[in-house]
């Protein structure tokens, strides 16, 4: 955890020393901060104990951070140890609490029923889980019912089969085009039709759910389920007892699992960003996309956070009444025993914050450039140096501001659709379709390479001959056109042989490529047939019929070539791939040529061998 805090204290470039040590103390003068001083909070901060306790093993622990946290901020602390000077303790504290009258829990009561049935105005079902309020919107039986029905909605690409051939960059195909190609990259790309059926979570910050109420309405003009949790300790109203944030998202765990609900679009706010980082931590599978409004789980260990919510006193500025008021906003929510007790009890830093290197690719950042509660440019250089969220910053805004301004909150309502609209990430979903198709591959090599083994411990000759032609030959269908290309189209037979010889002999080296090639049709034919009655295969092979069943080289022996008006080759193949004028030309080109005559020899004499064998 250390490391990782020193990691991102060098990437984020600028920190002001000042700046970031003196309010850990209090805002005391940075010549009475020295090395023992910062010991002291680092261990507290890293460990939750005092220094004093760091002994055995330990014991040069907090000397050690030290060290690496003034090469990592580039200065060095005067060494030593200046007694009385505290730091920001809040675990080890009394709350930091004041008095509230009972009419003020009342008040905040009767907003409570009210917020309540504005949702059911808004046509929410109120629900309750454990110590939480939740409410749903076309969730629960209804979100299994539009799910399923989803999985039916014609698409506009048309499907077939996993084979296909496809291209990356196709043209848009053709709706009456049945032999249409299927891209793989649409099943990857966006589908607003399955993307209906993602649910939005929202997650409020304090101040409770009616302060959300507008930006909800905005939430349900996306047209997709919503499930809002609703916490009432952080909205100033008496609880008898305060959960920690781990509870709070185990029971948003059970809520998701109750409603049978495989995955949700986070959208939080504040404090329900320490909630959006837990649920990513301990329960990524859940989380579809997320989007952070005013994050305050973000580099924890600045000081802005617990400093200016919990510690500083209110500004009084006349010439900017505007400060004046958020600051007695922050301390009058802060003083609320609730919420003292909330972020001063149980509230582990260590746990809570998100870090932005374990985001998901799905996430978008919204932060205010005038955030009293996160350092919105520190955490804007962390979250861009790693690249995995989209980050956005509102420079005029303070921390809440979003939820009065309608502008950013349409904005940010389009970053959530664009989340909704994009299915996890898009370098996963761009090459599952090529890992597929590799594996499938692989699959099938392997099996090949198998089946080729066996062949070679029962025949070394045949196996080779067969290896060869499985990794050179040419798929079945091609070789029609390479025949007619070596002897010359049906309309000219009275040049097929003088066309045909000329060609042997001025391209020699495909001979034994040919007749080999003549042999391997009918293994393909016969092992590669498909069993389906409409399959290219099956019509050649009932085409054929028992015309495969004779040799198809009867007469040439190894010893003996005769003439060519004495070859018998085999011109039952007439009724399919080939002609009978071409196996003539063939067989009188080969015949007539002197200077083939040995090289063929031999040839003759393994494709005759090898047929014998395969039958």
């Amino acid at each position: 955890m250390f490391c990782r805090f020193i990691g991102l204290m060098r990437k984020a470039k600028g920190i002001s020393l000042e700046g970031y040590i003196r309010p850990w103390f209090l805002d005391a003068p940075m010549s009475d901060i020295k090395q023992g001083n910062v010991a002291e909070m680092l261990t507290y901060g890293f460990f939750y104990r005092k220094r004093s306790e760091m002994t055995g093993d330990l014991a040069h622990i907090p000397d050690m951070m030290v060290q690496q946290l003034e090469d990592s901020l580039n200065v060095k602390f005067p060494p030593g140890y200046t007694p009385g000077v505290g730091f920001m303790s809040h675990l080890w504290e009394d709350l930091r609490a004041h008095y509230r009258p009972l009419l003020l829990y009342l008040f905040m009561e009767v907003l409570g029923k009210a917020t309540r049935l504005i949702m059911t105005s808004y046509g929410f079902k109120t629900k309750r889980m454990g110590l939480l309020t939740y409410y749903t919107l076309n969730c629960g039986a209804d979100f299994a019912a539009e799910s399923e029905g989803n999985n039916h909605i014609p698409s506009s690409t048309p499907q077939h089969d996993e084979d296909d051939e496809w291209t990356p960059f196709a043209a848009p195909p053709k709706a009456a085009a049945a032999d249409t190609k299927r891209n793989p990259l649409n099943d990857t790309l966006p589908d607003n039709n399955n993307s209906r059926a993602t649910p939005v979570m929202f997650l409020h910050g304090v101040g409770g759910l009616i302060l959300y109420l507008e930006m909800l309405k905005h939430v349900i003009a996306l047209g997709h389920p919503v499930i809002v949790i609703e916490y009432k300790h952080v909205g100033m109203r008496l609880c008898s007892y305060i959960p920690t944030v781990d509870e709070v998202t185990q029971a948003v765990v059970e809520i998701l699992e109750a409603e049978n609900i495989p995955r949700v679009c986070v959208v939080g706010h504040s404090y329900g960003s320490f909630m959006a980082s837990r649920l990513n931590a301990l329960h990524r599978d859940k989380v579809h996309s997320m989007c952070l409004v005013d994050p305050v789980c973000f580099g924890m260990f600045m000081p802005q956070l617990l400093h200016n919510f919990m510690y500083r006193r209110p500004r009084i500025d006349w010439k900017h009444p505007d400060v004046l008021v958020r600051d007695l906003a922050l301390w009058f929510a802060s003083r609320d025993v609730h919420l003292a007790a909330t972020f001063a009890r149980r509230f582990y830093w260590t746990d809570i914050n998100l870090w932005p290197d374990d985001l998901g690719p799905g996430s978008c950042i919204v932060l205010s450039g005038n955030d009293d509660l996160c350092n919105a440019d520190g955490a804007k250089k962390m979250l861009e140096a790693e690249g995995q969220a989209k980050v956005i910053i509102n420079p005029a805004l303070f921390h809440g501001a979003i939820l009065l301004d309608t502008t950013s909150k349409a904005a940010l309502l389009m970053e959530v659709k664009a989340l909704l609209d994009t299915s996890g990430s898009l370098v996963v979903r761009l090459a599952k379709p090529v890992v597929d198709r590799t594996l499938s591959a692989a699959r099938s090599i392997i099996l090949e390479v198998g089946d080729l083994t066996t062949r070679l411990s029962h025949n070394p000759g045949d196996g080779v001959r067969q290896l060869r032609r499985t990794f050179t030959d040419l798929p079945a269908r091609t070789w029609t056109p390479l025949v007619k290309k070596v002897t010359g189209s049906n309309d000219r037979q009275p040049d097929q042989a003088q066309n045909g010889r000329a060609y042997l002999r001025s391209r020699s080296s495909i001979h034994t490529n040919f007749i080999h090639s003549l042999a391997s049709l009918r293994e393909r034919v016969q092992f590669h047939s498909d069993s389906s009655p409409t399959s290219p295969y099956q019509q050649q092979r009932q085409q054929l019929g028992s015309a495969l069943d004779p040799p198809l080289v009867p007469t040439a022996t190894a010893d003996s070539l005769r003439p060519a008006g004495s070859w018998s080759l085999d011109s039952s193949l007439g009724g399919g791939s080939f002609s009978a004028g071409e196996a003539a030309a063939v067989a009188a080109a080969v015949g007539e040529g002197s200077g083939v005559q040995g090289s063929l020899t031999s040839s003759l004499a393994a494709s005759r061998h090898e047929r014998q064998l395969s039958t």
